[in-house]
């Protein structure tokens, strides 16, 4: 069964929204994520600073020492920026064929879709605008974005709340923290490859694994009482 074909189903309801992350959501597995790609950009001093922190992320990877390590990354790529650079990086990312599709049909059907990624948001807006995906709502994170609105793949749900209170909600994601990206009157769909399909297996109502056509491997078969 296609990715569509289950929001299609899910998506009968008028009161619903599609909540989605970005990086290796949206884009392949093979492709950057929208901070980690400025490694490649913006110079060696800042590659071995951005490799200490996401050394530490990896290591304890909780919601504390992420939303502290997540700051420093944000106020370590504001120091190093360069816009100028933009177009270029844009280029590294690829985005998944039966997502393309997938908002045809939201904007066909007027469904609201919103996309949250704990990334960067100018260069989120700069893909999606070259791949011609329009009518959105963004949620990410700006060079100048204060201390405390900061996103991370663990608080998601608190910038979230506003636009999914008193509605039913699709929410798509790679990772743990995205199945609870959305608090309650949920389907969740996790988009995973071979290393993390048993993981993603037991926070997702649907596991897909694969970057063209899904292949569907989980399902929770009371994911039609939730909505």
């Amino acid at each position: 069964m296609k990715l569509k074909s289950i929001i299609k189903e899910i998506g009968k309801s008028e009161n619903i929204v599609c909540v989605m992350d970005f990086d290796h959501t949206i884009t392949t597995f093979n492709s950057s994520t929208s901070i980690g790609v400025y490694s490649q950009y913006l110079g060696k001093e800042y590659k071995n600073k951005k490799d200490i922190i996401d050394k530490i992320v990896n290591k304890y990877n909780g919601k504390l020492i992420t939303k502290y390590l997540w700051i420093r990354k944000i106020k370590l790529l504001k120091k190093y920026y360069n816009k100028e650079l933009l177009e270029e990086i844009s280029k590294n990312f690829k985005i998944r064929k039966e997502f393309k599709e997938l908002f045809e049909y939201l904007n066909k059907n007027n469904k609201e879709f919103i996309i949250c990624s704990s990334g960067h948001k100018e260069l989120i807006e700069l893909i999606l605008k070259n791949n011609a995906i329009f009518n959105y709502k963004l949620l990410a994170n700006r060079i100048n974005t204060p201390i405390y609105d900061i996103i991370t793949p663990y608080n998601k749900h608190k910038f979230l709340r506003k636009y999914t209170n008193n509605k039913k909600a699709i929410i798509i994601g790679d990772h743990i923290g995205d199945s609870l990206m959305v608090e309650k009157n949920k389907v969740s769909i996790g988009v995973a490859n071979e290393e993390n399909r048993e993981e993603l297996g037991n926070y997702f109502d649907y596991v897909f694994i694969g970057d063209e056509n899904y292949e569907r491997k989980y399902k929770n078969e009371n994911w039609r009482t939730k909505l």
